[in-house]
């Protein structure tokens, strides 16, 4: 925002004369005597700790996940895929036939190009 000084020159920005700080940066969520949200990652909590975590699996609007390592997670379908037919193809994401994300059957899930999965879902 511009505006004009007692000398008539423009000066930028409407803090009203405070330094900028990283505090401004955080919102209220994280301001000085707040604490961090419950549920948020505080670098301590590892994955299986985690409020959101059950078992391992989290569902999520894509899918299951899943921890393989710690810090480590992938997709449940591509995990139950690796298992049965081994490494996914370069370039290649695995497809739910039925459309349900959260049907992992091995049956269900076909491994695809990104071309493909793009006119399939342009259908």
């Amino acid at each position: 925002m511009m505006r004009k000084d007692a000398t008539g020159k423009f000066t930028t920005g409407n803090n009203s004369g405070r330094q900028f700080t990283s505090e401004m940066l955080k919102g209220n969520q994280h301001a000085k005597g707040n604490p961090a949200n419950r549920t948020s990652f505080d670098g301590t909590q590892v994955m299986e700790k985690h409020p959101c975590w059950k078992g391992g699996m989290q569902k999520h609007k894509d899918g299951y996940y899943i921890q393989y390592a710690p810090k480590k997670r992938m997709k449940h379908a591509r995990w139950v895929y690796m298992q049965a037919y081994g490494e996914v193809p370069a370039g290649h994401v695995i497809y739910h036939l039925d459309g349900d994300v959260y049907n992992d059957d091995v049956k269900n899930l076909e491994a695809i190009t990104r071309a493909e999965l793009i006119k399939l879902n342009n259908k």
